[in-house]
């Protein structure tokens, strides 16, 4: 732990993302070691696991997908006054936090005028980054087709979706940095690179360094800190469930079903994934992105933890056998709403008893229908769910080809 004790502040690291860098691995083992962390002289605060989460909201002023969460409202406050309260060093993280103004970040940095501040961002290569973000905009409702977006990413479309803009905003160092950066000196704005695929050296270890704890401490193998990633067959097949489902859950029942579920276990644990890939023929615009990134963070100055060089993406061999990311067949997709029909019925579990079906009088068996499903609606939103969801296989996969596509 570096010597706050021969400071004159404390210390608050506050960790702004970018999302799919890892984050969600990053705060599972900070969440999962917080009393060791607090015993070895570093808090990270909040009494939930959405603390951070409910305070980037309320710095941001901003809701999530429409929803407005009744406990945003002075979360910020809260987790800047736990941190205040109990001195010493401190982390916050959340990648909401990437999105701040100049205004935000001014406000953020006065709330912490306590303390000395650094800022953490960190970052990996785009070739990885654009389907990672595209398969998670997925999984938070949105339809949109990988070949959509990528051409508005690369400043092909007239219109581009409001995704676009979203994503640069949170994915754009050099942007993000420089709104966050005008109140804190570059030796205290922090880079830490995402390790290349197959690299001895860990995200953790990295970010360990960071912040000045020594990695080896703590248990790093926590199964909450897992983000699986969707196979192209699943990913389509929840691009076509979503505009089934559009207005019709609002989002805490949209994130526990779809996302916490469908999405993030019974989709993933299927076998054979196919994994999302960015296609070959888009590495030239990503690696002439990528090399203005790393132009542009060298001459900032910022502490750089990891090389520069891994958000170079080296462009493979357009071998063939990649997939396309919007490539997934009626009958691939119509698998994969099978395996999740299925995991959906082991989800909730063993049926009550079979009751006897009373038979309907011959001149009524469209009310006593009617009547049954009415029930179950009321009784059984799941189960209604899974209807709708068979639906959207067996029947509405042609109904659909024309918003997959």
């Amino acid at each position: 732990m570096r010597p706050a004790d021969f400071r004159q502040r404390p210390v608050v690291y506050l960790h702004l993302g970018a999302p799919k860098t890892g984050t969600t691995y990053l705060q599972g083992v900070l969440s999962h070691n917080r009393d060791a962390l607090r015993h070895d002289g570093l808090l990270y605060p909040g009494a939930r696991h959405t603390s951070h989460f409910l305070a980037a909201q309320d710095l941001l002023r901003i809701p999530f997908n429409g929803y407005e969460d009744p406990d945003v409202a002075g979360a910020w406050g809260r987790l800047v006054e736990e941190v205040r309260s109990t001195g010493g060093s401190a982390l916050i993280s959340q990648e909401l936090f990437a999105l701040a103004s100049a205004e935000d970040a001014d406000r953020a940095m006065d709330a912490l005028s306590f303390a000395e501040v650094h800022v953490i961002y960190t970052i990996r290569d785009l070739a990885r980054q654009i389907p990672s973000v595209w398969q998670e905009d997925l999984k938070n409702r949105h339809a949109l087709s990988f070949a959509e977006f990528v051409r508005g990413l690369r400043g092909d479309d007239a219109q581009p979706h409001g995704l676009i803009e979203l994503f640069w905003r949170l994915q754009d160092p050099v942007d993000v940095l420089r709104r966050w950066g005008g109140q804190v000196p570059p030796e205290r704005v922090h880079v830490v690179t995402v390790p290349a695929r197959g690299s001895g050296s860990g995200l953790w270890e990295r970010f360990a360094h960071t912040i000045g704890i020594d990695a080896g401490r703590y248990e790093t193998d926590v199964p909450e800190a897992a983000n699986r990633s969707l196979g192209v067959v699943e990913a389509n097949l929840l691009r076509r469930l979503n505009p089934v489902l559009a207005g019709e859950l609002d989002w805490p029942t949209y994130e526990q079903w779809v996302k916490g579920f469908l999405a993030t276990s019974a989709l993933v644990e299927r076998d054979g994934l196919i994994p999302i890939m960015l296609p070959a023929v888009e590495y030239g615009w990503v690696l002439e992105r990528s090399k203005r990134f790393v132009m542009d963070l060298a001459d900032a100055g910022y502490d750089v933890i990891g090389d520069l060089g891994e958000i170079l993406p080296a462009c493979p061999a357009d071998d063939g056998v990649h997939r396309h990311p919007d490539d997934a067949s009626d009958a691939e997709q119509l698998d994969a709403a099978a395996d999740a029909m299925a995991g959906l019925i082991r989800r909730l579990g063993k049926p009550p008893p079979a009751r006897p079906i009373p038979t309907p009088l011959p001149d009524e068996p469209t009310t006593l229908f009617r009547l049954g499903a009415q029930q179950l609606s009321h009784r059984h939103a799941s189960v209604m769910w899974l209807r709708r969801l068979y639906r959207l296989g067996k029947r509405g996969i042609s109904r659909m080809r024309g918003v997959a596509r």
